[in-house]
């Protein structure tokens, strides 16, 4: 390989650092005097200034005044009624997921949507009940309030544990928020979020067998909880309700069948869906109510429900210390699965979400709602997909689908009193293909990395086997260890230049080199072990007979070479590959040694 070749061709000589600088009036950035510099910007009394923070953390304030009603109200207004019908069935099952009554999984869609219409950045995202995050919010609560708790003689009401678990998720959300850690959401990879989502999606479903039974569900807690429970409900098969059974079957054989083959064809003629959910749940209050199916059939229903909206009510400051690991697990994948939601659905419809606003939006959501007797604030992927199929354009959507609600908790609450729970269970049960579904790529995922494919699998087994948490614990632990596996066999080799050419090819199967250029444009920055790592590599090169040089080296890195008092040269600094190349280039023609190296790594 030669930096030049016989052709004749000629190339540019390339500029250094420093000329490349003193060329372009380079001005190096203001370094940062401190917080309170910072904080004093930050708080002028300037209109302008406040009128833009009002708007950025107040999103309403810049979509509301900008609404366009004859080009948005319309497709709001079709997503946010049919949203609010499948909140209804939605809400009430998933509620009694999380170990509360069923009317507050409606206070949680009524209050969580208001807030997130008024603070969120996404035009599209649903919140309020979601299977994973009721199921874990369950966990908490059966630890507090079950048999395990009573041992210790400290019970607490289910709905008191929810509550204060909220209040706790919106606290540890509030402090990222304030600390500016909203990226601690990318430590939860894709392949850890699907395992872990999986392995919830598996206490979903064996949490609901018993109610599909018409058993009374067994209250478990700690590690090994799922074989607890799958070893109580084998004990109690002999006791199960055959009317129960019937029922929940019946159910979900039509769901199954609306879902695969009725919406399928209805899809082609509108987009809206038709509410199922909401329909098998009339029909089996109605049923339920004429039958008299709880008293001649012992079919559990739900009971008293109450109307109008909670009385605000104080989560308990005394439980909160316990609470805050399972808290902040919680608050960490609820905020990364919703991020990761609205950014695909923002990316489909060209706009962006503000990372940091979301974090403060359900910060604020749970905080909020947890003096409503609410369960932490979700993101739901199916409902999401539904405001987008059905042509939802703004957060609007979201105010429609809470005054919805709202009539329902006011005056229509009580007509759900009479509903069999096995009815929600198969609601739940239907739901959870989504998530059960991502079980059949792994084996392509297995084929594709098998190091992706341990951190899923891991996960996965784990929160079965395990734990909920210590699963999530597991999941980020192989993540970060695979990642360090990665760091530590970086794929890289040594390229040489082509003769009178931009192409370069692997030193192994070429011949030797006199001139080493080092790629710096990937580095974002550099400490001093790491930099007097660089500078002793460069100088066993030069011992060698190789000349060194440096290309594309951020203001940090510069910076802490120069800290580090660096021998290198002006004329061993450029900032592109391509000028180092070229500079090289010349001063080997000039030199008459045109056969000489240059390579690039």
């Amino acid at each position: 390989m030669t930096a030049g070749g016989g052709d004749g061709c000629t190339e540019p000589a390339g500029l250094t650092q420093a000329q490349f600088r003193r060329r372009f009036h380079y001005r190096p950035p203001q370094r940062d005097k401190g917080g309170p510099e910072r904080l004093w910007r930050s708080c002028r009394p300037d209109t302008a200034c406040v009128s833009r923070c009002l708007r950025r953390r107040l999103p309403i304030l810049a979509w509301l005044p900008a609404y366009r009603y004859h080009d948005d109200l319309f497709g709001d207004v079709i997503a946010g009624t049919t949203v609010a019908i499948m909140h209804i069935p939605q809400g009430m099952a998933y509620a009694l997921l999380a170990g509360i009554p069923a009317i507050h999984g409606l206070y949680m869609a009524f209050f969580q949507c208001l807030v997130y219409a008024v603070m969120g950045t996404s035009r599209h995202l649903s919140v309020g009940t979601f299977a994973v995050t009721c199921i874990m919010t369950g966990k908490v609560v059966v630890e507090y309030s079950g048999p395990a708790a009573a041992r210790t003689g400290a019970v607490y009401d289910p709905v008191l544990v929810a509550t204060t678990v909220t209040l706790a998720v919106g606290i540890i959300q509030l402090v990222l928020f304030s600390v500016r850690l909203t990226a601690l959401a990318v430590v939860l990879s894709e392949m850890l979020v699907q395992g872990f989502t999986t392995g919830a999606a598996v206490h979903v479903l064996l949490s609901q067998v018993p109610s599909l039974l018409g058993l009374e569900r067994p209250l478990f807690s700690g590690p090994g909880r799922l074989l607890k429970l799958t070893g109580a409900i084998i004990q109690k098969l002999a006791t199960a309700n055959t009317a129960s059974i019937v029922i929940s079957a019946t159910t979900i054989v039509i769901l199954v069948l609306n879902n695969e083959l009725v919406k399928p064809r209805l899809a082609k003629w509108t987009r809206v869906p038709f509410p199922i959910e909401l329909l098998v749940v009339l029909v089996g209050t109605l049923g339920s109510y004429l039958g008299d199916l709880s008293g001649r059939y012992e079919v559990q229903v739900i009971g008293n429900v109450t109307t109008g909206l909670p009385q605000p009510s104080s989560p308990s400051l005394v439980l909160l210390p316990r609470v805050l690991l399972d808290s902040a697990v919680i608050a960490v994948v609820t905020y990364s699965a919703g991020l990761s939601m609205a950014q695909l659905l923002a990316t489909k419809h060209g706009y962006t979400v503000n990372a940091s606003q979301e974090m403060l939006a359900q910060g604020v959501g749970n905080l909020f709602s947890a003096w409503f007797l609410c369960a932490p604030m979700a993101a739901s992927l199916s409902r999401s997909l539904i405001v987008d199929g059905t042509g939802g354009r703004t957060q609007a959507s979201g105010i429609i689908t809470a005054l919805l609600l709202l009539a329902v908790l006011l005056w229509l609450g009580p007509l759900f009193s009479l509903l069999p729970k096995c009815v929600l269970s198969a609601v739940i049960v239907v739901s959870l293909k989504g998530l059960l579904s991502q079980l059949v790529g792994l084996p392509a995922l297995w084929r594709s990395s098998r190091a992706d494919a341990l951190v899923w699998t891991g996960t996965l087994l784990a929160v079965v086997l395990i734990d909920i948490a210590a699963g999530l614990a597991v999941g980020v632990l192989l993540s970060l260890g695979v990642l360090l596996w990665r760091l530590q066999r970086p794929p890289a080799e040594l390229l040489g230049r082509l003769p009178g050419s931009q192409y370069y090819v692997s030193l192994e199967r070429y011949q030797a080199f006199s001139w080493l250029v080092l790629d710096m444009s990937r580095v974002s920055f550099t400490d001093s072990t790491s930099t007097r790592a660089l500078l002793a590599t460069v100088r066993d090169y030069q011992e060698l007979g190789v000349h060194c040089c440096l290309a594309g080296c951020t203001d940090a890195v510069l910076d802490m070479l120069h800290s580090c008092r660096s021998p290198l040269e002006e004329k061993q600094m450029y900032p592109t590959v391509q000028d180092a190349v070229s500079s090289i280039f010349t001063s080997e023609t000039g030199q008459g040694n045109a056969s000489e190296h240059c390579i690039e790594r």
